[in-house]
């Protein structure tokens, strides 16, 4: 027998359908939005469920271990992005996968409880301690599989290519975990990958892990061998210091340089662009490419604020999304919030980070980060007939949105919530993987 849920309303690609019930067969699959009943009222309200478009699921367990002055660096050099990586090797170091499953799962459970139903993994954690590969060679990729299953959340999974220490540089004792000796067997590796996704029933994609950890002629022939539809990462223009040596060494910067070897039909998301000048964001709309942006790590790290003037004109609410990355938060929210936050301050203004023709800012990001968020997978569920149902519901009684208007839910959401006490339920796959306790 179908369960009813009576809504208030239920965001459909922007716009509330309002006085709907959702129905979900005894199977767990969508059938329906119903016009209530007579006499029959709901409060709440149903909506997607968040796409994290990027995310390194180990940095969530050293969060905080960064934080205190010098950690990392040498007498007389500030504290900034190079020094926080000291932190990262460390916990990369401590990975096995039973560990790794263990932790995942928490961090997994953690997500779907803050309304996260989908999470595109950018995983470079490879090998053992000291280079040398599990057997299977997979051995971590199917950890994070084995997590996402116990948990029961979504997953695109990014096998990482990792082969050099920075721009014409080896790699460093650190980052062997990472290493892959050349790109044939990165390849293999993501191949067997590729046939895990599909045996646990999860996506696949492919992340080079930057400009300055792989051999840029070698680009064209990873992309060129791949199903356009593959979604393919890659972090790009996250520092200064990258852009600077991209600059010396290529002659081009490094969004100018990753896209002359792309063509239009990739499926390409460039993770952070936070440097990225007008012309490059110009030639990423042409290549129609997307960008990610992963606001609460970008300000921790001191990255700087992503160019939204320059970028402003070319967004039209399908090439923006974000990512919680190193997971120090993992409120979607709050990534939404301090993206536009930033701009404010930047700016000193309000009500930026949204094209003219949106009046809301909270909700152009909002449907921004789901649209572009789910190019990185095969279904879109979200009430779909006779498909599994993806969604979650939003507690209408919460104190987030007491007396709060319909049309200013999502703002309300974005603005406001500083806990998940928003969220009443999270479905994935039509089963319901996180529900609000009762009040006692």
């Amino acid at each position: 027998m179908s369960k009813r849920t009576p809504l208030r309303a239920a965001w459909i690609d922007g716009v509330w359908k309002e006085n709907v019930s959702l129905l979900v067969d005894e199977h767990g699959q969508f059938e329906a939005l119903e016009e209530l009943k007579a006499g029959e009222t709901g409060c709440d309200f149903l909506l997607p469920g968040f796409v994290s478009s990027h995310s390194h699921a180990f940095h969530r367990f050293f969060a905080g271990d960064g934080e205190q002055k010098g950690s990392g660096r040498q007498l007389g050099e500030s504290d900034n992005f190079w020094s926080w990586r000291t932190a990262m090797y460390k916990e990369a170091a401590l990975l096995d996968p039973d560990t790794y499953c263990k932790k995942a799962e928490v961090f997994f459970k953690e997500l779907l409880s803050f309304g996260v139903t989908h999470l595109v993994e950018f995983h470079y954690v490879h090998h053992k301690k000291d280079g040398s590969p599990y057997a299977p060679v997979t051995e971590l990729s199917e950890a994070l599989l084995r997590s996402a299953k116990n948990a029961g959340i979504r997953l695109c999974l990014l096998p990482t290519y990792y082969n050099k220490g920075g721009f014409k540089q080896n790699i460093f004792p650190d980052q062997k975990r990472f290493y892959s000796a050349n790109l044939a067997s990165f390849l293999k590796l993501a191949k067997k990958t590729e046939r895990l996704c599909k045996n646990y029933g999860q996506d696949f994609g492919i992340a080079l892990h930057s400009l300055r950890a792989v051999d840029q002629k070698e680009i064209p022939q990873i992309l060129g061998g791949l199903d356009p539809a593959i979604p393919v990462h890659i972090h790009v223009s996250e520092q200064q210091k990258e852009v600077y040596e991209c600059l010396r060494i290529h002659g081009k910067k490094p969004i100018e340089l990753f896209l002359s070897s792309a063509n239009n039909k990739q499926n390409l998301f460039l993770i952070h662009a936070t440097h990225a000048d007008a012309n490059e964001l110009k030639l990423l709309k042409d290549k129609g490419a997307n960008i990610i942006v992963c606001p609460t790590t970008e300000a921790n790290l001191g990255d700087g604020v992503f160019p939204w003037d320059d970028f402003s004109s070319l967004a039209d609410g399908s090439n923006l999304g974000f990512g919680t990355d190193a997971n120090l938060s993992v409120s979607m929210w709050e990534e939404l919030r301090t993206f536009e936050y930033s701009q404010r301050l930047l700016k000193r203004n309000r009500n930026i980070a949204a094209p003219a023709e949106h009046k809301s800012v909270a909700d152009f990001l909002f449907a921004s980060a789901w649209k572009t968020g789910m190019k990185n997978f095969s279904q879109n569920n979200y009430l779909q007939k006779g498909a599994l149902f993806d969604g979650i519901l939003v507690d209408g009684s919460c104190p987030t949105l007491a007396g709060s208007s319909l049309e200013n839910t999502i703002p309300r959401l974005c603005f406001r919530s500083q806990s998940n006490d928003w969220l009443k339920k999270t479905w994935v796959r039509g089963k319901v993987q996180f529900a609000k306790k009762p009040a006692p």
